[in-house]
């Protein structure tokens, strides 16, 4: 390499960093904010008035459903942070009622079909209110009687669940 290449290269060597360093003089910087609100978890579910079906004759295969806006519906109300979107239903998608020791299929009625109504829409999202509270969530079901049950009161339990979305 002749002292003329070698001063080329060295020469051009210099202008990058000259141009790396001109152009990272020319950046800025700026802070910006985060925030975020982090939602108590606390709800307060109470139930107004629990699930029933009418009556069925014992031997005869029924079905039987409680609607949302029936007067046997379960209601339900719920208090917590004003104005926040809540999804509320069942968590089981089907519940054993029982009467006796529950011990043979004869002493069981499958509930199942769950429904929401009232101040729930039909996938069970509403808001709470300006108050804090949320009133007349209402939940029916369907259920069938077999005619092998046998005659006696029977009852389950079934999980109403709200959460905030």
């Amino acid at each position: 390499m002749t002292n003329l290449t070698k001063i080329i290269i060295s020469a051009v060597a210099q202008i990058v960093i000259l141009v790396a360093l001109s152009s990272s003089a020319s950046a800025a910087d700026n802070n910006f904010n985060a925030s975020m609100r982090i939602i108590s978890s606390v709800l307060s579910i109470t139930e107004q008035q629990p699930l029933q079906f009418v009556d069925a004759i014992a031997g005869k295969n029924t079905t039987i459903v409680t609607r949302p806006a029936d007067v046997n519906a379960a209601v339900f109300s719920v208090t917590g942070i004003p104005g926040a979107a809540v999804t509320a239903g069942i968590v089981e998608k089907r519940i054993v009622m029982t009467t006796g020791d529950g011990s043979t299929a004869a002493q069981k009625i499958v509930v199942k079909g769950f429904k929401k109504g009232g101040s729930l829409n039909k996938r069970g999202r509403a808001e709470i209110g300006a108050n804090g509270t949320l009133n007349n969530m209402r939940i029916g079901a369907r259920t069938n009687v077999n005619a092998n049950n046998v005659a006696g009161d029977y009852a389950g339990t079934a999980t109403f669940r709200v959460v905030y979305r």
